[in-house]
């Protein structure tokens, strides 16, 4: 069964390179030592965005072909009767399968240490390692238990992780761990200010939040939450030795202070290359740093992130969005990526956006809890009546209403405000 279950995993992988991103095993999980090697290899061509077959598996192992069996065994991998569509099923056997050896193997440990600290650190593992297994486990009456506390008790506020807008709260509920929501809106229309807006109020809570900017680099973005959070016009930012005024050095010197007092609660990760499993890996060690608090993760934004290279674009952002929200679930956090729409919203008379107009959205609909877009008429028209409205158009809810929802947005300073306090 042990083999089995590894020889099914690896020959899945074989199959369609995109799985290797969708599962969390690591070479330790493989208790056969060529499975390791083999695993390992895969690992690495992936990472060098290569694929991922007999040949470029027999070219990576080079001299460790003799130990794991040489071209005749990665063929019997190839040809196995396993299925594809299956592969968490046998994930879930690789892992257990590691965990009762291990568990085994650090319960003999403990009886031939005499070190507190030593056995300290096994009993941990072995903790971590048997709630681990437990979480996966379907307990009826534990849930219906839970549901009924949360029933019987007053909330104050919302659930989540608050957008820091009144209206938009009292829609969304915040941003809640395990969602996966998408904002969308076209070049130029705000939506790495919103982010940033988001990323403010959720620190402003002792909330903490991971960026990743793929696309601008992290000076250029804590310079734009500067002319934000001290509502200094962006111009007079490119030069404030010339441009200041004292009120706006006052203004840069609260915004400066604002990073001093959070800033444990804000991480950013600006490089431009970046796959699914970058960050999860970020993200894991952030939650790890601080596991009582609770985690927001933006993305900015959803198609530059690298895909496998091996399938067509629109599968690839199937695999990215499916991947994130794995993460979310796995990691019980909050992630929020922003999107590109298509230029098609551009063809049409009312240019408010729909679903369709998210490039490659395929999948994205299916795997996103919340898909949220931004639409300005000052955008299109300059002499639109509604000007420094941004409109935020709730178009899916997996779990609440559809609404619009307008805020005040100055474009000078890219600063967000509820209708009601703008001033």
């Amino acid at each position: 069964m042990v083999n089995n279950a590894e020889q099914s995993v690896l020959h899945c992988i074989l199959k369609d390179n995109g799985l290797l991103q969708e599962i969390k095993l690591e070479p330790e999980h493989f208790l056969d030592i060529r499975h390791q090697r083999i695993y390992k290899a895969m690992q690495r061509l992936n990472k060098n965005n290569e694929i991922i077959d007999v040949v470029s598996l027999s070219a990576q192992l080079g001299d460790e072909m003799l130990f794991v069996g040489g071209y005749d065994y990665l063929n019997e991998l190839l040809h196995i009767v396993a299925k594809p569509e299956h592969i968490y099923t046998y994930e879930r056997y690789v892992l257990e399968n590691y965990k009762k050896v291990r568990i085994k193997e650090l319960a003999k440990q403990i009886k031939e240490t005499n070190d507190y600290e030593e056995i300290q650190r096994i009993t941990h593992e072995m903790n971590e390692l048997t709630l681990d297994e437990q979480k996966n486990d379907f307990d009826l009456i534990d849930i219906l238990a839970e549901i009924e506390e949360e029933a019987n008790t007053e909330r104050n506020g919302i659930s989540g992780i608050s957008t820091g807008f009144t209206e938009l709260d009292t829609v969304l509920d915040g941003w809640l761990e395990e969602e996966l929501t998408i904002i969308g809106a076209r070049p130029s229309m705000g939506k790495t200010a919103f982010a940033l807006a988001l990323a403010a109020n959720a620190m402003q809570k002792e909330h903490c939040v991971t960026f990743f900017s793929l696309e601008m680099s992290a000076k250029s973005l804590l310079k734009r939450m500067i002319c934000s959070i001290g509502r200094i016009h962006a111009t007079k930012m490119k030069d404030p030795l010339k441009r200041f005024n004292e009120a706006d050095w006052r203004n840069y010197r609260n915004a400066q202070s604002f990073f001093s007092v959070y800033k444990n609660f804000l991480d950013i990760d600006d490089r431009s290359k970046v796959k699914v499993q970058d960050i999860w890996a970020r993200v894991k060690q952030n939650v790890k740093k601080a596991p009582d608090k609770r985690h927001l993760v933006i993305i900015d934004y959803l198609t530059l992130i690298e895909g496998s290279g091996r399938r067509e674009r629109h599968l690839e952002v199937g695999e990215i969005s499916r991947g994130l929200k794995r993460m979310a679930r796995e990691l019980k956090v909050s992630v929020i990526v922003l999107a590109q729409l298509n230029r098609a919203v551009e063809q049409r008379q009312d240019k408010r956006p729909i679903m369709s107009d998210l490039r490659d959205s395929g999948e994205i609909e299916q795997d996103a809890d919340k898909i949220l877009f931004l639409h300005r008429d000052d955008y299109y028209d300059s002499e639109a009546e509604n000007k420094n409205i941004i409109e935020v158009i709730v178009a899916k809810h997996r779990n609440g209403p559809l609404e619009v929802v307008p805020l005040f947005f100055d474009r000078s300073t890219q600063t967000f405000a509820n209708l009601e306090v703008r001033q």
